[in-house]
């Protein structure tokens, strides 16, 4: 089965544009009444180089919001859904300070931090696709061919500098489905 992930849109979104004329997008403020199950980290350091593996998220369907703390390094983001031994054959969602893209899996959407601007991540985990919203500037919707598994084995890297993270906080969601 090909799951391209051309053209996806997987959540309801809000559009507005405002004065400045930058189209803002984020994920249905209903979507907030889905979210049980809450879990926070705060002031987090992630050392260049390494990696800070996320403890506890377990679920086959998660809300995530993490604000990055400029400045950014060059290269950081999440490792997601690599096998639950090494993390290894997963995706990656990258951003950086001077990257004019933003990286989900193997998409590249337009995005571009402003100079000393914060971060903040909004990516919705289901069984078939990962959508990240950045700074409500920009969403990217990625499929993944994944086997259905309770551990999205998510963790956090820097290459270039430290990276600072404000606060990460995730929800399990309820399905929208109905149970019979």
């Amino acid at each position: 089965m090909d799951l391209s992930p051309e053209g996806v849109q997987a959540l309801p979104r809000e559009l507005e544009l405002p004065a400045d004329g930058v189209l803002r997008m984020k994920p249905l403020r209903e979507l907030e009444k889905l979210r049980y199950d809450r879990k926070q980290e705060k002031n987090i350091t992630v050392k260049s180089e390494g990696t800070y593996a996320l403890k506890g998220l377990i679920g086959d369907a998660l809300e995530l919001k993490i604000t990055f703390s400029a400045p950014v390094p060059e290269e950081f983001g999440l490792n997601l859904l690599g096998d639950e031994e090494d993390g290894k054959g997963g995706m990656r969602i990258i951003a950086g300070a001077d990257k004019k893209v933003l990286t989900v899996g193997n998409l590249d959407a337009a995005f571009e931090l402003k100079k000393g601007e914060d971060l903040t991540l909004r990516i919705f985990i289901d069984k078939n696709l990962v959508e990240v919203f950045a700074n409500d500037r920009q969403a990217v919707t990625y499929a993944h061919k994944q086997d259905i598994r309770n551990n999205p084995n998510i963790s956090l890297f820097a290459k270039g500098s430290d990276l600072k993270v404000k606060k990460v906080t995730a929800w399990k969601m309820k399905s929208t489905y109905l149970q019979r």
